[in-house]
């Protein structure tokens, strides 16, 4: 797998989402909740495939302030600007449509 087709970017997004559910009308929660959550995942997942398959798909080694190569502060600063932009605006309407198409299956 490569570029992006792989299931940790859809993994991600369904972490950020579960994480911030009771938070969605406050950003600064919403920005921390999924910044700490997708880290977190990031992490373990980069240090699960290191360890079980021997690949890194990413490493944060030459960044500043980074963990084993596997995050890093800049990035995980990123991911909360992701969350709030998931939460807030790319997830609203699909989540609309996904109502929508329940009303209709009724």
């Amino acid at each position: 797998m490569h570029g992006p087709f792989l299931p940790i970017y859809g993994s991600g997004a369904i972490v950020i989402l579960l994480a911030t559910l009771g938070v969605r009308d406050n950003l600064p929660l919403i920005y921390l909740f999924g910044m700490i959550s997708a880290t977190i995942l990031e992490y373990c997942t980069g240090a699960a495939m290191q360890k079980l398959f021997g690949v890194r798909y990413w490493d944060y080694s030459s960044h500043r302030m980074n963990l084993n190569g596997h995050i890093c502060l800049f990035v995980s600063l990123a991911w909360g600007g992701f969350s709030v932009l998931l939460v807030k605006v790319l997830h609203p309407p699909i989540e609309e449509l996904a109502q929508i198409r329940e009303v209709v299956k009724r």
